[in-house]
């Protein structure tokens, strides 16, 4: 009776076992022997039988259950819920990160005007100006005398004519040079422009053959291509070459009107100062 009892008792079906043989042995010994109380023994065998048979029964159901609880239930069973993980950041871009690169800031252009100076009659202007420059001096209504002189060099006197006046000169060639006043002698008004020699001087004699002319005085390039020059010129007044850069030679300084072929080697700059048209033709 104990065992069937404690058949019924989940985990403890091996007690329930154990007890259950002892009972069939015992109730069998009595039974073959024909002892008094033959019904107690068929009794024990029965229950015994009985008893293991709902042990086995107990124990199975029991652990069916358990089989069905896996770890991971348990746990899911067990632990607190997990709090929702915070999203990852984003991976931040080296590009974003990195500070923008300086633009380079672009080299400015040289301009070809440095000052423009005007006025109307006779006038002083002071200047500072230590490096080459062009004067490029107008005066379109004047009648009477027209001059404009410098106080750097040894030829201060750049124009010195009669009436209208439209023309160019380079000054400061020499080291050491300075030019601090320009004196100018005018009977109408007048414009007086500093350029810049390095852009301000477009007509240029590059290639044999080329041919570069104009009228009254001007500034002009010759290349280093160049070795002699044939020129014209067609005035009444003095006609001067002047060369600054190799030789810094006076090339022609006549009076009137000219044509020939001159030594002129490149790269030059040269002077013309003519009060008509001239021509200058270069050659090897």
């Amino acid at each position: 009776m104990a065992a069937f009892v404690l058949g019924l008792v989940p985990f403890l079906g091996f007690i329930t076992w154990i007890m259950a043989v002892f009972a069939i042995v015992l109730g069998a010994i009595a039974l073959s022997r024909r002892v008094q109380g033959r019904g107690f023994a068929a009794t024990g065998v029965i229950l015994g039988v009985v008893a293991i048979v709902t042990g086995l029964a107990v124990s199975g159901a029991t652990l069916g259950n358990v089989s069905q609880t896996t770890p991971q239930a348990h746990a899911a069973a067990t632990d607190p819920p997990a709090t929702a993980a915070a999203p990852a950041a984003a991976p931040t871009s080296k590009a974003a990160v990195s500070a923008p690169k300086a633009t380079p800031k672009p080299t400015p252009k040289p301009v070809a005007i440095l000052k423009t100076y005007s006025g109307s009659g006779d006038d002083v202007v002071h200047v500072n100006y230590s490096n080459p420059v062009i004067l490029s001096f107008i005066c379109s209504g004047c009648s009477g005398n027209t001059v404009l002189q410098t106080d750097s060099g040894m030829d201060t006197l750049l124009v010195n004519t009669i009436g209208s006046y439209h023309g160019r000169h380079i000054v400061n060639t020499s080291d050491g040079s300075l030019l601090t006043k320009l004196t100018i002698t005018a009977d109408a008004r007048w414009t007086l422009k500093v350029e810049n020699p390095s852009v301000a001087i477009t007509t240029r004699l590059t290639s044999t053959g080329d041919i570069i002319s104009g009228h009254g005085d001007d500034v002009v390039e010759v290349g280093s291509a160049i070795g002699d020059a044939k020129v014209t010129n067609r005035g009444d007044s003095n006609f001067v070459l002047q060369a600054y850069g190799g030789s810094d030679s006076l090339v022609i300084n006549e009076i009137g009107s000219y044509s020939g072929t001159v030594p002129l080697q490149g790269p030059e700059v040269v002077q013309v100062e003519s009060n008509g048209d001239w021509s200058i033709t270069g050659e090897q």
